[in-house]
């Protein structure tokens, strides 16, 4: 099943969802956008992907990957990587130009160096243990849940973020994120969230809250969908 080839005008790579189990991409020096995806897939390595210096989004949902290392893809943009459960190294560390990370759901993957992401400005993580989001408070939008989220999470770097997805948190300190135009905030263990500092909030979420008895909103004047 495949949606174009390597010569197209985009210069863009379709790869079939079935059986494949290993691409090789090796000279393919032009490649831009490679998407190898679907729930069908089970590629565990590509190889040459060293050569392909002007990657710009490379997209592997549901695949099997163990490894991945983009060192030599300076130009990358987007990452979606959701659903590898196998990953357990990532390197983007060659990466200065990433703007978006999806990592949900890859299980086995417990922590990225985010040192020279400075541009980023949206992340997935469900199962890291440690991010520290000083390396990265260009971050507009986050969604964050597991580990990281159980253990207590500081968001106070994150200035700029207006979108903030959490779940599975024991407390949350959002009064240094007053940017804050869209929270949803999950499965919580704990019986009550301040959102007073949050001035610009316009849409707001509550899932799976069972033990809270008390929700201040009156300082949310901007509050449209609750």
């Amino acid at each position: 099943w495949c949606y174009g080839d390597l010569t197209s005008d985009e210069n863009e790579g379709f790869i079939p969802h079935g059986g494949l189990e290993s691409l090789i991409v090796s000279g393919c020096t032009e490649l831009k956008r490679l998407h190898c995806t679907g729930h069908g897939t089970h590629l565990t390595e590509i190889t040459g992907i060293e050569d392909c210096a002007n990657l710009e989004e490379f997209t592997g949902y549901y695949n099997e990957f163990e490894e991945l290392d983009f060192s030599n893809n300076k130009k990358l943009t987007r990452l979606y990587l959701a659903g590898n459960k196998n990953l357990t190294s990532l390197n983007i560390t060659q990466c200065p130009d990433l703007d978006y990370i999806s990592l949900w759901n890859c299980q086995s993957l417990a922590s990225v160096d985010f040192t020279h992401n400075s541009n980023l400005h949206e992340l997935w993580i469900t199962h890291l243990t440690a991010v520290d989001f000083s390396q990265i408070a260009s971050l507009t939008k986050l969604s964050v849940g597991g580990p990281l989220s159980e253990n207590g999470v500081d968001l106070s770097p994150l200035a700029d973020l207006n979108h903030l997805g959490i779940w599975h948190f024991h407390s949350l300190d959002l009064s240094r994120n007053t940017h804050l135009t869209s929270l949803t905030a999950g499965t919580a263990n704990c019986s009550t969230i301040d959102i007073s500092a949050l001035s610009e909030l316009e849409s707001f979420t509550l899932a799976g809250w069972s033990a809270i008895e008390t929700l201040d909103i009156s300082n949310n004047a901007k509050l449209s969908s609750f």
